[in-house]
């Protein structure tokens, strides 16, 4: 269907983006490991930062692997449609990072100040917005190799009629 450079050139793009979507919620994993330790997981929402972060990892991961297969040609599959679906949780997860953890966090600080609070609601409203803005490369790169899978397999078929 590509030729090999084009794939080859999905399969990196696919890694690079991914792999920075994973380096900044790493942060989110230590510091929800370190302050569930520390306080108990019970405490707060340690337990959901761990988790959440490392399945919005994980569904990136699947998410961008359907851009990779869709360029080397394969039939859709039943994982595809499964990662597509999955590929919604990064994006609320990076949601409540913003809005929650890091715009609401402000609002807190309203009305108990301390630095801790304050540095807390700056790293995540930074955090949630960089993980959103990353996260939808990789959905920008998903829909642009399924943009060209459906323009190939509409001129194949055209070319079939005429041939």
């Amino acid at each position: 269907m590509y030729n090999t450079n084009f794939k080859e050139q999905v399969a990196s793009e696919t890694l690079r983006l991914v792999s920075r979507f994973t380096l900044i919620l790493t942060p989110v994993v230590i510091t929800g490991l370190a302050q569930g330790f520390r306080h108990g997981f019970h405490e707060n929402d340690y337990t959901f930062l761990v988790a959440g972060s490392l399945i919005s990892i994980v569904c990136a991961l699947g998410y961008g692997m359907v851009a990779v297969s869709r360029s080397f040609g394969n039939p859709k599959a039943l994982w595809m449609y499964v990662a597509i679906w999955a590929g919604i949780l990064p994006y609320l997860f990076s949601l409540y990072l913003f809005l929650f953890r890091g715009i609401w966090g402000f609002v807190n600080i309203l009305g108990e100040f301390s630095a801790v609070s304050l540095i807390s609601a700056i790293s995540f409203t930074l955090i949630g917005y960089i993980s959103l803005k990353r996260y939808a490369e990789i959905t920008k790169l998903s829909k642009s190799v399924h943009q060209l899978a459906l323009r190939e397999s509409w001129w194949e078929s055209l070319q079939g009629l005429n041939g």
